[in-house]
């Protein structure tokens, strides 16, 4: 990463050296990096906004939401942990972020929850989970790095527009990359999985880790509502 901040983040010392405690600024960048690493893997994003009304609506407890379609486990290991790489940069140049965007369950900002979520592609093994969290970090931190003046192009954006559609993020990052049939058959299983989950959590169920389930977080970083993730 740079050592001098970008010009957003520029922006965002800038209003917080005036008493803005959250400039926008700071959450266009974390949900720009989790829209550029989905897109960069062929993850459709249907929609970002940092909206808070608009987030709200989701049920996100974050001023900012990016809904995207259902991928398989790593690849949203890799979408999720875009968040936290976003973050650490912010941190890096000192700017302290008052609403906790690296607390807040999932894989935002703990390493044990981290290799929860991936345990769902080692078959439950914690030891092999454990052995992806770093090639998931190399791997979204390197598609950060090779996009990083679209992901810039695209916080700013969304720090001035507020929402964007799929379609206004493919005017920045291009076209949607295409994947393999058995990708999108992967993709598909996931969902099933995830739809069922939370079909037993509404029933009351608890959503015990089991192959054919999600695991427990302490907050779901993705509803799935009719193939729609909310991140």
């Amino acid at each position: 990463m740079t050592t001098r901040p970008p010009k957003l983040l520029r922006r965002a010392l800038l209003k917080i050296s005036r008493g803005n405690r959250s400039p926008p600024e700071l959450c266009a960048f974390h949900e720009a990096a989790h829209v550029v690493v989905a897109w960069r893997l062929g993850v459709e994003v249907r929609k970002v906004s940092i909206d808070g009304a608009y987030a709200e609506s989701v049920r996100s407890d974050l001023a900012g939401v990016t809904e995207h379609k259902c991928a398989t486990w790593l690849e949203n290991a890799q979408i999720s942990v875009a968040g936290l790489i976003a973050n650490t940069e912010i941190s890096s140049h000192g700017i302290r972020m008052s609403y906790d965007l690296a607390n807040t369950g999932g894989v935002h900002g703990d390493q044990a929850s981290f290799i929860t979520y991936l345990a769902h592609a080692a078959g439950f093994d914690q030891q092999k989970a454990k052995e992806l969290v770093e090639p998931t970090f190399d791997k979204a931190d390197a598609t950060l790095s090779r996009a990083r003046r679209q992901w810039l192009d695209l916080a700013d954006r969304l720090k001035r527009r507020r929402t964007m559609s799929a379609d206004d993020i493919a005017k920045i990052l291009g076209p949607l990359p295409r994947v393999g049939s058995e990708t999108r058959a992967e993709r598909d299983d996931v969902e099933a999985q995830l739809i069922k989950a939370q079909e037993r959590t509404q029933e009351g169920e608890p959503m015990n880790p089991a192959p054919s389930s999600r695991p427990r977080q302490s907050r779901t970083p993705q509803t799935v509502k009719g193939g729609r993730n909310v991140l």
